[in-house]
């Protein structure tokens, strides 16, 4: 049996302001390595039957850690789990946090994946979402990369960006490209709650690109890369052809992972946790009480799992093999959601092509609303 390992790093150098996600930035605790080691050392005893097919290092920003820390964690795995000999092994980084030597440890520790988190090729643009890098500093990391041995390099872009326009975005879509990496993210900028943007932009400080043009930025990323050679497998994802993030498609086709780290998700034996999101709290129930820092647990039913998979699976481009589906389920996706399916297919939302339910390309384009309408 296949499982993937996540590993939630929450440290950043500094935290962006559209950010949500479980990350700090006033600097690493420094027993968040020990501690880490704790909790897969606890977790390894029930999962000894399985082989590791993918491993990811994301936060936060996992190379605020040494190359020492990281290599350390991912040695200590290979110690306790069954990893396979074609693993792919991922970490995220932002440009301004790594350099050759850096890159070149990892490479040669088996890290074989990484994903750079770009955002814009416009200086302008960068520092008005407050990231830490410049333009310069993205060619200067994919050239170390490479130099470091990583042949698979991913690069995350953002449009609908404060002050974006339609041209700046076709220029970062022609510098990326210009790179080669063999994958690209490309992410719509989603105000969040409890974020400083948030704030902004109830305040009437923060002017975003218009829906129409956001949308139109998103089919040229689409058209682009596509001529660029890119295969839009997922919503937000472009690869190079065998350069697909198998991690990702993981979470995509529901398959079991285990998470590690504060805040880290894992689903296995139809039962999904979560651990608790204070890094402080997280360190203090591994090391003082030697148990898994747990937040939440949830055995899911059989109708919830599948509407899970349905909602995951239809993100990815080719959508959801209908004999795959019946033979997971015993049901057919019909027999349980005929009534919404029907209405979208009606919308031309969804359609069945090669035995499959998938989004059309009008249905690509308002996924969200896709979404809402099958919850």
């Amino acid at each position: 049996m296949n499982l993937a390992l996540y590993f939630h790093i929450p440290y950043c150098k500094q935290k962006c302001p559209y950010c949500d996600f479980n990350s700090y930035g006033n600097g690493m605790n420094k027993d968040f390595v020990t501690a880490l080691k704790e909790e897969i050392g606890i977790k390894s005893k029930n999962i000894d039957q399985y082989q590791i097919g993918s491993v990811f290092f994301g936060g936060g920003t996992p190379t605020t850690l040494s190359s020492f820390q990281i290599t350390d964690i991912l040695n200590f795995c290979f110690n306790k789990f069954s990893i396979k000999s074609d693993c792919e092994v991922s970490i995220e980084a932002n440009p301004g946090t790594i350099d050759y030597q850096y890159l070149k440890l990892l490479r040669n520790k088996c890290f074989n994946r990484l994903s750079l988190g770009c955002q814009s090729f416009n200086d302008d643009l960068l520092k008005k979402i407050e990231r830490i890098h410049n333009c310069d500093e993205i060619f200067q990391s994919v050239s170390a990369a490479r130099k470091a041995g990583f042949k698979n390099i991913s690069l995350d872009l953002m449009f609908g960006l404060p002050g974006q326009s339609f041209d700046i975005w076709e220029e970062t879509l022609q510098s990326a490209t210009q790179l080669k990496p063999t994958h690209l993210s490309v992410y719509n900028l989603t105000i969040e709650k409890e974020t400083p943007f948030y704030d902004q932009l109830r305040k009437g400080i923060l002017i975003l690109p218009s829906e129409g043009l956001q949308l139109k930025m998103y089919k040229r990323a689409v058209e682009y890369l596509s001529q660029a050679g890119y295969i839009h497998y997922e919503i937000s994802n472009f690869a190079v052809k065998g350069y697909e993030c198998r991690h990702n498609k993981v979470y995509w086709n529901n398959n079991e992972y285990v998470g590690f780290g504060p805040g880290a998700a894992s689903y296995l034996n139809g039962t999904r946790s979560k651990n608790i999101l204070s890094p402080e709290k997280y360190i203090e129930t591994l090391l003082e009480k030697k148990e898994i820092p747990l937040f939440e647990k949830e055995t899911l039913d059989q109708k919830k799992s599948m509407w899970e998979t349905l909602m995951l699976g239809l993100r990815m481009v080719k959508g959801i093999n209908l004999s795959d589906f019946e033979k997971r389920f015993g049901k057919t996706l019909d027999s349980e959601f005929d009534e919404k399916i029907r209405k979208l297919r009606n919308e031309h939302f969804l359609e069945y092509s090669d035995k499959k339910l998938k989004l059309t390309r009008k249905g690509i384009l308002y996924s969200n609303e896709v979404f809402v309408e099958l919850i």
